[in-house]
């Protein structure tokens, strides 16, 4: 016959391996997919963030070059055709205001 007490220990652990441990395994699967998760989302916004960054350099480096091409070709359109370069120059100021 089965002491009492080794009865009562037996169906506490029974009911430990089949109540507590799969809800702590439950538990830290829903934590580990919420860290991942929130590792690739910081990722993908740090991705995001690098390629504006990178963008804006790009644009800082092509802008001296696109004015200084225009006010070259401005200044040469300047002694063909003034009305010309001067709507050019009005469309430029327009375009960079």
């Amino acid at each position: 016959m089965v002491c009492l007490s080794e009865q009562f220990l037996t169906n506490l652990f029974n009911d430990i391996s089949a109540t507590f441990i799969p809800i702590a395994l439950v538990a830290h699967v829903v934590s580990d997919t919420r860290t991942i998760r929130e590792r690739e989302l910081r990722a993908v916004q740090l991705e995001e963030q690098l390629a504006k960054t990178r963008l804006q350099v790009l644009k800082s480096q092509l802008q001296p070059h696109f004015l200084f091409n225009t006010m070259h070709f401005i200044s040469s359109l300047m002694l063909t055709d003034v009305g010309a370069a001067d709507r050019m120059m009005t469309r430029m100021g327009d375009l960079l205001g």
